[in-house]
């Protein structure tokens, strides 16, 4: 799965995945890139955010209780790599990305994250 998504992401000429992990419905969660290097994945924000992409669609519904739960455990691993607690946003709420990502759901299921 994260081999599609850096396919992708190389045929639009970035060096590679633009997500530092990813978190399959399933809830396995992939890294893919050192949180130290900056990734392609949230336009001018990419300097001072980690990614972490979940798989699926979310514009009508929830992420599946497993891939939610990945998410939490992603989270609390980039926490404890960088020491410190991060905030936790979707890409809509970056400042200059016009995106509906993570979908129309995500204020309803963010708070499970936190």
């Amino acid at each position: 799965m994260p081999q599609k998504i850096d396919t992708y992401h190389k045929s639009l000429g970035w060096p590679g995945i633009g997500y530092s992990l990813v978190v399959s419905r399933e809830g396995k969660v992939f890294y893919c890139g050192d949180i130290g290097t900056m990734r392609y994945h949230a336009g001018g924000n990419n300097p001072s955010t980690v990614g972490i992409v979940l798989t699926g669609d979310f514009t009508k519904f929830w992420p599946l209780p497993a891939q939610l739960a990945g998410t939490k455990r992603a989270i609390a691993f980039v926490r404890q790599l960088l020491g410190r607690n991060v905030p936790v946003k979707g890409h809509k709420e970056l400042p200059e990305m016009a995106t509906e990502c993570p979908g129309n759901s995500w204020r309803s299921w963010k708070e499970l994250l936190l």
